[in-house]
């Protein structure tokens, strides 16, 4: 059985359960939505709907889908930003649909679609990753991959010179060698990270204290908020970036770290493979407090440091999903 719990998203703490029918693929969160891929290819949205970012709005209620909706269609792949939503289908074509002002959705000058809109066809084996208003498909490319991306382009995020927006793929990066397995993204940058972890590229206006040399040939995963980047290395956390809201990473007793993601403000760890942590601005409860009342959100906790929020069985399977101030934690038993 698979379950997901939620932290914070929408001003309040929240922890609702979720059961799935089949094995849940990926989360994908929005600014206001959050779209699930479950492993045979259908697409469960909640949300913000205001932009048509999870379906068709022919009436005002359809604003916000306040239960979980089956999408139309079977999907491979799906990544959100803030207003938009962008997947690669059964066929393997990207589409695109939402608001995106900065050339997000990548069909040119259209900034607004109620349906999902044909970007391009891609080859089988496609990838899609997001931030807040830049979007990235790695795409198979003989033996290696290439990466495209558009959107803004304000701090060269996708292209030098930089410019207001790119709003069609433009090819970021191209090896015949080497395979990308993913692309960590900021705000304003980001970083490739190939099949043997190790970060091959990175470009934008990168944190000033981190150097990629020191990183080039060590085996590490890499996760990023809109202004922070986290390196977990021999289970250990480096981080770099903003911390005006304890975005970075302390601990006095540091903790070996299993798995490592980020959310836009704010950092979640898996430890001893049943404990899940959270640190960083946790203005919404997305990081979680613990008092003898239970797990609630008194706002306190604007700046949080690293706080056990979730604790399961050791047979339980864990993985963990970074939204835009909220938190998701899969369970699988």
């Amino acid at each position: 059985m698979t379950r997901i719990y939620s932290f914070g998203s929408n001003g309040n703490y929240q922890l609702r359960p979720l059961s799935l029918p089949d094995h849940l693929k990926k989360v994908s969160c929005g600014g206001n939505h959050t779209l699930l891929l479950l492993g045979d290819g259908r697409l469960y949205g909640c949300g913000g709907n205001n932009e048509s970012q999870l379906g068709f709005r022919n009436k005002e209620e359809e604003d916000h889908w306040v239960e979980w909706q089956l999408l139309e269609g079977i999907y491979e792949d799906v990544t959100c930003g803030w207003d938009f939503t962008v997947v690669i289908d059964a066929s393997n074509q990207l589409l695109a649909r939402g608001s995106g002002l900065k050339g997000e959705l990548g069909i040119g000058e259209t900034k607004r679609s109620s349906h999902f809109a044909k970007i391009m066809d891609l080859e089988k084996g496609s990838k899609l990753f997001s931030s807040f208003q830049n979007c990235v498909v790695v795409e198979p490319y003989g033996k290696g991959s290439r990466v495209l991306g558009w959107g803004s382009n304000t701090k060269c995020q996708i292209r030098i010179p930089k410019c207001r927006m790119i709003n069609r793929p433009y090819v970021m990066y191209a090896n015949k060698d080497t395979l990308i397995d993913y692309v960590a993204m900021g705000k304003d940058f980001m970083l490739m990270v190939d099949v043997h972890s190790r970060i091959v590229h990175a470009q934008g206006f990168l944190p000033q204290e981190f150097h990629i040399q020191e990183w080039l040939d060590k085996p590490v995963q890499v996760s990023c908020m809109w202004s922070s980047l986290h390196i977990c290395y021999n289970r250990t956390i480096h981080s770099y970036g903003n911390n005006s809201h304890g975005q970075l990473y302390t601990s006095q007793d540091p903790l070996e770290v299993d798995s490592l993601t980020t959310g836009s403000e704010h950092g979640i760890l898996i430890h001893n493979q049943n404990q899940v942590f959270s640190w960083g601005w946790g203005e919404h409860g997305n990081c979680g407090r613990i008092d003898g009342r239970g797990l609630t959100n008194d706002y306190s906790n604007v700046v949080s440091p690293l706080n056990k929020i979730f604790t399961v069985d050791p047979d339980t399977t864990l993985r963990i999903y970074g939204g835009y101030a909220s938190t998701w934690i899969v369970c699988e038993c």
